[in-house]
C-alpha cells in the first residue's frame, strides 16, 4: 500500500485584491456552485496554498481514505445527520448536521498546517464518514486520540475496522507517536468491536465520567502501541 503526503502552508502577506480573490474561491468552494454554504469566518491570517500537491489517498477494498473536498458537503451532511451517530460522539459534533456544518469543518481541516490528520471515508464515490487523529501536545505529544464515524448505511460491512487499521499505520509511519487511543462509550459496543478488530486493546475503564444527552456513561480507553526499532515500526501491538 502506498502512502503519499505533501502539504504546504504559508503565512503570507496579501493585498486586498488577492484576499478578495481567495475569499471568492472559498465562497464557491472551488466547485462553481455558488448555492453552497459560505464560510462563517472572516479570519484571513493564514492561507493554504494547495495548487500543485500530491495528497494522501489510501485505497482499500471497497473504500478510499482521502483528503476532504468542498464537494463532499452534501454527502457528509446526508450521512452525519443521524441521531444514532450523534449520541456516540463528542458534544462538539453538530446535530442536526447541515451542509454548512460540513463546509465549516472542511474549511477548518484545510487550514490545518502540517501533514494531513483528518480524512474523508469515501464509499461508492461519496464521502460517507470521517476519521482523524490529534494530540494534546506538551507531555502527551507522543500520544494521539483517534476519532471516527461512518454513515449508518455502511455499518456492519467491515469497512470501519479496515479504515482504522490503515489510519493507525499511516499515523505511526508519518508522526512521532508511540501510542494511539480511542474513546468508546459503553452505549456503543459496535465501536468497541471495530477498534479491537483493528488491533486495539482495552486499557482502562472510567465509570460514569461522561455525560451525554443527560445520561452518565462509562467510557472505555482502547489503545495500541507502536514499537520502534531503528527506522522500522511495528504497529498494532496492544498495550500491556
Amino acid at each position: 500500500m502506498k502512502y503519499l503526503c505533501m502539504f504546504v502552508a504559508f503565512k503570507i502577506k496579501t493585498n486586498k485584491s488577492e484576499k478578495g480573490e481567495i475569499r471568492k474561491n472559498l465562497t464557491t468552494m472551488k466547485t462553481g456552485k455558488t448555492e453552497l454554504p459560505r464560510s462563517t469566518s472572516g479570519a484571513d491570517e493564514f492561507f493554504i496554498l494547495q495548487g500543485k500537491k500530491q495528497g494522501v489517498r489510501i485505497e482499500g477494498e471497497g473504500y478510499v481514505i482521502r483528503e476532504f473536498s468542498y464537494s463532499d458537503c452534501e454527502s457528509l451532511a446526508e450521512n452525519a445527520d443521524n441521531n444514532k451517530i450523534w449520541n456516540n460522539l463528542m458534544d462538539n459534533f453538530p446535530h442536526p448536521y447541515t451542509k454548512q456544518d460540513a463546509f465549516d469543518y472542511i474549511s477548518m481541516v484545510k487550514a490545518m498546517p502540517g501533514k494531513p490528520m483528518r480524512f474523508a471515508i469515501e464509499v461508492e464515490g461519496k464521502a460517507v464518514g470521517s476519521i482523524g487523529f490529534g494530540s494534546e501536545g506538551d507531555v502527551e505529544r507522543v500520544t494521539a486520540e483517534v476519532g471516527y464515524w461512518i454513515g449508518e448505511k455502511y455499518w456492519g460491512h467491515g469497512i470501519m475496522s479496515k479504515v482504522l487499521e490503515d489510519i493507525t499505520e499511516y499515523a505511526f509511519q508519518n508522526f512521532h507517536y508511540e501510542k494511539l487511543y480511542t474513546i468508546v462509550f459503553s452505549t456503543n459496543p459496535a465501536s468497541m468491536h471495530v477498534s479491537q478488530k483493528a488491533g486495539y486493546r482495552q486499557e482502562a475503564v472510567l465509570h460514569h465520567p461522561t455525560k451525554s444527552s443527560a445520561v452518565f456513561l462509562t467510557i472505555f480507553i482502547i489503545s495500541v502501541r507502536c514499537v520502534s526499532t531503528g527506522k522500522f515500526y511495528i504497529p498494532f501491538l496492544s498495550l500491556t
